[in-house]
Parts: C-alpha cells; sequence; structure tokens
C-alpha cells in the first residue's frame, strides 16, 4: 500500500487504451497506467497498456486535454495494480492573510481485489489532510483483469 498525495483538481472522464495493443500483449507482460488530471477544468484523462509508463503518462494527458483542459498533470502512475484517487480542498492563508483553496489529490495503489477497503482507506487519508472529500476513480492496470482472464 502507498499513499501519494497531489495538488490539483478533480473530475470527468477520458478513456481507452488502444485495441492493437491489446490484442500484441500477454498475460505476462508488464501493463502501465496513469491517471492525469486539469488543475483548472477538474478534467481527468486515464490510461492502461502494455506500453512504457512515459508513454502511458503522456496518453493520459493527452486524454486529458481531449477533454479541453490545457493544464493537465499526472496525478499518479502504476504498473501491474490498481489505484484509488479521492479529492479534497485545503485552504491555507496566503501572505496577506486571504484563504487561498487548493485542490489535494490522495491515491492509493494496491494490488489487492478489496476496491471497497482501499476506497475507504483512501477517503480517510483525504480526511486528514483536506475538506469535501470525495472518491474521483479506480483504475486498474492489470492485464488479466482488462481481459476478464
Amino acid at each position: 500500500m502507498r499513499l501519494l498525495s497531489t495538488f490539483i483538481a478533480s473530475a470527468a472522464l477520458a478513456v481507452a487504451p488502444m485495441v492493437s495493443a491489446v490484442s500484441a500483449a500477454s498475460a505476462d507482460d508488464v501493463w502501465n497506467a496513469a491517471i492525469a488530471v486539469s488543475p483548472s477544468t477538474g478534467a481527468v484523462g486515464t490510461i492502461s497498456g502494455p506500453a512504457t509508463r512515459k508513454f502511458e503518462e503522456n496518453a493520459a494527458k493527452d486524454l486529458c486535454a481531449r477533454n479541453g483542459a490545457t493544464d493537465c498533470k499526472v496525478v499518479t502512475s502504476f504498473t501491474n495494480t490498481c489505484a484509488t484517487v479521492a479529492k479534497g480542498v485545503k485552504t491555507e492563508k496566503d501572505d496577506d492573510g486571504k484563504d487561498v483553496k487548493s485542490a489535494q489529490f490522495f491515491a492509493e495503489l494496491g494490488d489487492d481485489d478489496d476496491s471497497d477497503a482501499r476506497e475507504v482507506r483512501v477517503l480517510d487519508a483525504c480526511k486528514a489532510g483536506a475538506q469535501d472529500c470525495a472518491l474521483v476513480t479506480t483504475y486498474c492496470a492489470n492485464f488479466e483483469s482488462k481481459l476478464g482472464v
């Protein structure tokens, strides 16, 4: 279990690895994935496949951008596992004493089949460090589960 935190905004969903990449993969392949979000629009891009991690990160940012965003950033990337992501809002004071709100993402990686428990843990972590926490997505980069094997 690994918990990650990133300051960014949340929201909608973009999708889908290339079909040709799926047909060329085997169950022994490394299956990389990435989740990207836009701080300004909340657009999300998710993708997984047997390509390199860097390729999947760039593809996730591109899919996020297809939702109209120009500032997509990778929240997390992972290999042959799942990620559950929650979003909260953190309020801090700026130099002038004014409240400044920033979105904060919390992600937990895990290859267990208990995504419900992972969702509870990631939401608890979010609530410990932010307000208005909500689950954003659970996304897996696992070849066997993608094909239902």
